[in-house]
């Protein structure tokens, strides 16, 4: 009776074992890659938020693939970039009026006015808590560079046909 008694209970034990471990090892909650870095995740978001969020994630990914053509990131140096990037797009979208939130969104990297310009020089400072001497080295002049083109794509003047800047006048 004994044996026949182990027979039975001892699989048993065995699957339920296993079953305890393999439920304790499943994630839960977030399924998506994206949904669980949402700010409140209390509430779902709506159809707008994920919208917003799918274009951010997007054009963090492009962002951080093009960065990793020159420098040569590990994988986890992509994946703190492309989320603290996402995360920080995301937020400064999402609380801006809903009338500006073109004229806020950071993608691609551009320097419209003096909030964008910020926000990218804070981001780079993050950027390069991520990077080894390196490639921080190397971000820097790729920042450079895309600050020098920015400058040169931006208007002189002030719209009358007149350049910033000394007047000809003898005045500085």
């Amino acid at each position: 009776m004994t044996t026949t008694t182990h027979r039975f209970v001892l699989p048993l034990l065995l699957f339920v074992g296993i079953g305890v471990i393999a439920s304790g090892c499943m994630p839960v909650g977030a399924t998506n890659r994206n949904e669980r870095r949402y700010p409140d995740s209390r509430r779902a978001p709506g159809r707008a938020e994920r919208v917003i969020y799918t274009r951010v994630a997007n054009d963090a990914d492009r962002y951080v693939r093009t960065l990793d053509r020159s420098l040569r990131l590990n994988r986890r140096q992509e994946q703190r970039i492309v989320e603290m990037l996402s995360d920080r797009a995301y937020d400064r979208v999402r609380r801006t009026r809903t009338r500006d939130r073109d004229r806020a969104y950071p993608f691609p990297r551009r320097f419209d006015d003096r909030a964008t310009r910020d926000w990218w020089r804070d981001a780079d400072r993050g950027i390069e808590r991520e990077l080894n001497r390196r490639q921080r080295a190397v971000y820097r002049d790729l920042v450079r560079e895309y600050e020098r083109r920015a400058d040169r794509n931006q208007p002189r003047g002030n719209g009358r046909g007149q350049q910033r800047g000394r007047r000809g006048n003898g005045r500085g």
